[in-house]
Formats: C-alpha cells, sequence, structure tokens
C-alpha cells in the first residue's frame, strides 16, 4: 500500500485520457458559447441547439474532472495541515479521507441510477436526446473517481524508467 501524501503521486498518469477529453470539451464549450453569442448577437438569429449541448457538455466536464481530481489525490484535503502531522496520523487522515471519498462517491452513484431512469423517457427540446445524458455524468463520475480513487490508495504503477533505475540499483549492488 502506498501512502498518499503530496509528494507521492501514481507513477502513470492513468486519468490523461480523461484531462484530454476533459480539456477538449471546455475547449469545445468556449467555442459554442462564442458562436452562440455571434448568432444572437451579430446575427439576430441565435443558435436554438447550442445553448442545450453547452450545458450538457459542462455537466460530464464537472464530473470527468472530478474523477482526474480523485486520481490526483486533491479530494477532501488541507495541504497545510496534512503536512505539518507526523506521518502516522497523517496516513491515518488519508485513510479515512480515502474512506469518506468513497463514501460520497458511492452514494452519488446509486443516486444517480433512480434520476437517469426517470429521465429516460424525457427528450431535450432542442437536441432530442434523452434528459438521462444529462443525469449519467453523475454515476459514470461516481464510478469512475471511486475506481481511481482506490486504484491511487493501493496500487502504484511504475513507469518503464522508474523499473529500469532499480534494475541499474540491483546490478550495482551485486557488483
Amino acid at each position: 500500500m502506498v501512502e498518499d501524501t503530496n509528494d507521492s503521486r501514481p507513477a502513470r498518469d492513468l486519468a490523461l485520457p480523461l484531462r484530454i477529453v476533459v480539456g477538449g470539451a471546455f475547449a469545445l464549450i468556449v467555442f459554442l458559447t462564442a458562436l452562440q453569442i455571434f448568432f444572437r448577437s451579430v446575427l439576430d438569429s441565435p443558435l436554438i441547439w447550442s445553448e442545450e449541448l453547452v450545458q450538457l457538455l459542462l455537466v460530464w466536464v464537472v464530473f470527468i474532472g472530478a474523477v482526474v481530481v480523485c486520481w490526483d489525490g486533491q479530494h477532501l484535503k488541507i495541504d497545510i495541515v496534512l503536512n505539518k502531522m507526523p506521518p502516522r496520523m497523517r496516513n491515518a487522515v488519508n485513510v479515512f479521507n480515502t474512506v469518506v471519498a468513497l463514501a460520497v462517491l458511492i452514494v452519488l452513484a446509486v443516486g444517480a441510477v433512480p434520476l437517469i431512469r426517470l429521465n429516460m423517457g424525457v427528450e431535450m427540446s432542442a437536441l432530442g436526446i434523452p434528459l438521462s445524458w444529462v443525469r449519467a455524468p453523475a454515476l459514470v463520475g461516481g464510478v469512475l473517481a471511486a475506481g481511481f480513487v482506490l486504484l491511487r490508495r493501493f496500487y502504484r504503477i511504475p513507469r518503464r524508467s522508474d523499473h529500469d533505475a532499480a534494475k541499474r540499483h540491483t546490478s550495482l549492488s551485486e557488483d
């Protein structure tokens, strides 16, 4: 088990694909908002669908961004207080934070299921897609975040360079 401290980040960034998706979605939100302003203000012909799409993307960005925050270990943490604690107490607080984060994420994911079911038959007015797509990020984000919290707490996936450095160290000590 790896201690979850400020300076112990997981070796591989498993959240990198999510970072790229969130960055792309955020860029799309900015673009669509600017486009919406242009069409409404300059052309006096507002885009009907863009506001709903921006809302949908924003909800997904928030929940997938929360998954990235969980991977980075930045949930429920006040670094200035944590850094002043003795290592044993810091580890106990980190375990407590993990348990609380998992509890909240489980409640979030479980609570999202009835909302998704309830909104499956209702369509967004302009996009024509089920409103459940606005509720689904809570379930997807909650499950992914819980998985990343657990991965961060219990596993460290070594980088190739870390493995090579350990190998070199071992071979040097054997000589």
